[in-house]
């Protein structure tokens, strides 16, 4: 996995895992504000969903969220077909879930300033992006 600190820091790591419901503490000098994973070497869980803030997924298919950060409205570029989009606060908290219309991908940000985790849902697919809201 590689974790990404909010100044740049990156740091590859290994996490065996030797038995089911494994937790594992890290100790870090960084804030982590992103963590990829590579579904193609890396498994997390056979039978469990993850929910994880991965943006590169996003990017690297020519997708981004602008302006970010947003004020009042944010738009979502992208060539995938979107179904739907879910807001998350960063405890994870539900904060609002948007359809998506007529292929429109503008949308009001939410009530509060902060951060949050966009879940965009396309097709079989989920890309997880980071909104900052001013």
């Amino acid at each position: 996995m590689r974790l990404t600190g909010a100044s740049g820091q990156v740091l590859d790591i290994e996490v065996p895992v030797n038995v089911n419901g494994q937790i594992t503490d890290l100790n870090l000098s960084f804030i982590v504000s992103q963590l990829e994973v590579d579904p193609d070497t890396h498994v997390l869980s056979r039978n469990n969903s993850n929910t994880l803030c991965v943006d590169s997924a996003f990017a690297k298919a020519n997708n981004a969220i602008s302006p970010n950060p947003a004020t009042n409205f944010f738009t979502i570029q992208t060539t995938l077909q979107v179904s739907f989009i879910k807001v998350h606060d960063l405890q994870g908290r539900f904060i609002t879930q948007y359809a998506v219309q007529n292929d429109a991908l503008t949308f009001p940000v939410p009530a509060n300033s902060g951060l949050y985790v966009l879940s965009i849902h396309a097709g079989n697919a989920v890309y997880h992006k980071r909104l900052v809201v001013n």
